[in-house]
């Protein structure tokens, strides 16, 4: 972990840093972006292992004959 980034909403002192390095605006898109992408590939994946190995619901169980 790096420190002062702990959680997402610590990620705006990173983005103001690099624009005071002097990152463009479509450096900072692709940054983020990439970053978003990665987030929602893990979120899926997460998902689908969770979906497998999920006990099924109590609901789900009455309806079977």
């Amino acid at each position: 972990m790096v420190e002062g980034l702990q959680t997402p909403s610590t990620f705006r002192a990173l983005f103001a840093e690099l624009m005071r390095r002097g990152y463009s605006d479509e450096d900072l898109r692709k940054i983020a972006s990439g970053n978003l992408l990665r987030a929602m590939c893990a979120m899926e994946q997460t998902a689908k292992r969770l979906q497998k190995a999920r006990r099924p619901l109590l609901s789900e169980l009455r309806g079977r004959s």
